[in-house]
């Protein structure tokens, strides 16, 4: 019974319940060497992958490198990615797409978009929180402008995953409107019409972001500083040879943070 299919660097491959991975060669499906856990693992999505390889996804397995997979003598298939799928063990991937040579997106189902990015191992979480209609991702599609559209159970959604520009509004905390911001002390500080406010994963702000021990599922927002909720017109962080300072002008008279 066949579950899925495969056309990968110019080769179809099909995944045969009870029988494994299978390729086409010469118009007949022959089994593939090492790919016997297949017969009882689905597979979920087959992508190229680096030096000719073809990475194979399945929903909570783990993902794998295939090599050679016409030359019985010299197939393999070899675990990758390990500590990203130990990352995400319980989530269910149900699709993939390569963005660029180092970059993945793997659609799941319930759990939104994750997007990873080999060269430093950097994990980046897309789901309703972060602006999606919806947490089902049906599959993922790479435009040739490089922007990943995903098709859910609700709706169709378009992410510039390539930009370097974060967008922050009244879901990460931002509630008003927004008359400066400044860096200080290792975090991006915001004054408002309704107080002033930080960033970062967690309410601490004595240790700065770059410190913290975070999961990829901890999403940044707005902390306010405590007690101060008056209208903020201006930042200016202040240093000397004896304390570091940030001047906030409110109404009705400046303060320090």
């Amino acid at each position: 019974q066949f579950h899925t299919s495969f056309f990968v660097n110019g080769n179809y491959f099909v995944r045969e319940k009870n029988q494994g991975l299978r390729v086409m060669i010469n118009d007949s499906l022959t089994t593939i060497k090492t790919s016997e856990k297949f017969s009882t693992t689905g597979i979920y999505e087959m992508l190229p992958y680096e030096d000719g390889k073809v990475m194979i996804v399945t929903k909570n397995k783990g993902i794998y490198a295939l090599s050679d997979p016409f030359n019985p003598e010299k197939t393999r298939l070899k675990p990758i990615m390990k500590e990203f799928t130990k990352t995400i063990r319980d989530k269910e991937i149900i699709n993939a797409v390569r963005i660029t040579k180092q970059k993945w997106a793997f659609g799941t189902w319930g759990s939104g978009i994750i997007v990873y990015d080999k060269r430093n191992n950097n994990i980046e979480i897309i789901d309703k929180d972060a602006g999606l209609q919806d947490d089902i991702i049906n599959n993922l599609f790479i435009d040739n402008r490089g922007i990943l559209w995903a098709s859910l159970s609700k709706g169709i959604s378009m992410i510039p995953v390539q930009t370097p520009i974060t967008f922050y509004n009244s879901k990460n905390g931002l509630e008003s409107t927004i008359e400066a911001i400044t860096r200080y002390r290792g975090h991006l500080i915001a004054a408002t019409h309704l107080g002033s406010f930080y960033l970062s994963f967690r309410q601490d702000l004595n240790t700065p972001v770059d410190n913290l021990s975070i999961s990829p599922y901890e999403k940044m927002k707005f902390f306010q500083f405590p007690k101060i909720v008056d209208e903020c017109w201006g930042l200016l962080p202040y240093s000397n040879n004896q304390e570091s300072l940030c001047l906030l002008y409110t109404s009705p008279s400046p303060r320090d943070l």
